[in-house]
């Protein structure tokens, strides 16, 4: 399954908090693909929940961006039993 977070609201302009949108593209899905098109996309922390396979891809190199929405928070978390994982502090998109 494919699909891209302007379908859920998201407008990545850099102004508006995307964080739902890329969230609720997210929790649509049990096994697939989220396009984050090209763009600046605002956001704080987004779950990625134990049992999915689930593939993140944007437009290429500095072309898809994501902007920490609160200085220093961690912008992908991976959901363990009760306890984070792990965590992302930047996202690279490669072509």
């Amino acid at each position: 399954m494919y699909v891209n977070v302007k379908d859920f609201g998201s407008s990545g302009t850099g102004v508006s908090d995307s964080t739902p949108a890329i969230q609720a593209a997210i929790n649509s899905i049990q096994n697939g693909t989220i396009y984050i098109p090209e763009g600046e996309y605002v956001v704080s922390t987004i779950a990625l929940p134990k049992g999915k396979h689930i593939n993140i891809v944007g437009s290429g190199l500095g072309s898809t961006i994501l902007l920490q929405r609160e200085n220093g928070s961690s912008i992908l978390q991976m959901e363990g039993i009760g306890t984070t994982i792990g965590a992302v502090d930047r996202a690279v998109f490669r072509d």
